[in-house]
């Protein structure tokens, strides 16, 4: 049960897997712009009574650039100051990049799973 998911890929593929992985209530933020003219086929009727039944909101965004991120890194600052630990305990769960498929498996006491890559 996925409640977000922020797709940056640009891939039309991976875009409409994202958006039949979400969860009741899920947001999924489609944020990679695709560079081509991909033919696909999609479960449009599945994909659609998921979205409607499941409260679900797909929408794209755009427009963020350098300045953005280093509003949100400043707010991340802010927030530890005021809020100290607060937020590495957010992340309740690392995993290499090998093993990325188990993020989207579920965790009993996951809030947030990060995959490393080094």
């Amino acid at each position: 049960n996925i409640d977000l998911i922020m797709e940056a890929t640009g891939n039309s593929t991976v875009a409409f897997q994202a958006t039949s992985a979400l969860g009741i209530n899920g947001v999924c933020c489609l944020m990679g712009v695709p560079a081509g003219d991909k033919l696909l086929e999609i479960r449009a009727d599945y994909i659609n009574l998921k979205m409607v039944l499941g409260n679900q909101m797909v929408f794209g965004m755009v427009s963020a650039n350098r300045s953005h991120y280093e509003c949100a890194a400043l707010s991340l600052a802010e927030i530890e100051q005021e809020w100290p630990g607060w937020l590495v305990r957010l992340i309740t769960r690392r995993l290499p990049l090998a093993n990325f498929k188990d993020a989207l498996q579920p965790h009993s006491k996951g809030i947030k799973t990060v995959i490393e890559i080094s």
